[in-house]
């Protein structure tokens, strides 16, 4: 019995890594946007545009992502979200202009979706009433963990070697 509780919090502890990295990609546009806009020549609302549509795109895919989510199974549909929002991330490196990088985040946005519909309802059927705040507590420690990494990280790797690196090695 030992083990199995240990293999639980295990998972919460996962679940968070995987959050922490969701918020990490989500923000490199961020820490990355002064050259980004200085190789594209983007003007304040495109980048703004950039910096939005993640999130528009993001908050829509909520409720469909919670409809698969309690379809299919879970296992798989969060680890295809993860290849495609890792995907997503590293492509950006290859970005060619404006437009690509726009799809790109709403392509970001669509894989991340699944990320905490998929991470609740794992801690909800593995925990027991009694252990939820504190998984959830693990858990939400990701999203706070994973900006202060990345933009720590990101904006040590942009100013060493450029906006593109950080794409490329959290995808």
């Amino acid at each position: 019995m030992v083990i199995r509780r240990t293999s639980v919090w295990m998972v919460s502890i996962v679940l968070a890594l995987g959050v922490a990295v969701n918020y990490i990609d989500r923000g490199n546009v961020s820490v990355a946007a002064p050259l980004i806009q200085k190789d594209f020549g983007l003007d304040p609302v495109q980048l703004g545009g950039l910096f939005s549509a993640f999130f528009a795109a993001y908050a829509v895919m909520q409720i469909p992502a919670g409809v698969l989510v309690d379809r299919l199974n879970l296992k798989w549909l969060y680890a295809g979200a993860f290849v495609l929002w890792s995907g997503s991330t590293a492509a950006t490196a290859l970005a060619g202009g404006f437009i690509s990088l726009l799809l790109l985040r709403v392509v970001l946005s669509v894989g991340e979706s699944v990320s905490m519909p998929a991470s609740f309802k794992i801690l909800a059927s593995r925990f027991r009433e009694d252990e939820r705040g504190v998984a959830n507590g693990i858990l939400d420690s990701g999203n706070k963990f994973g900006p202060a990494i990345g933009t720590l990280m990101g904006g040590l790797f942009v100013a060493r070697y450029g906006w593109r690196l950080p794409f490329l090695a959290t995808g």
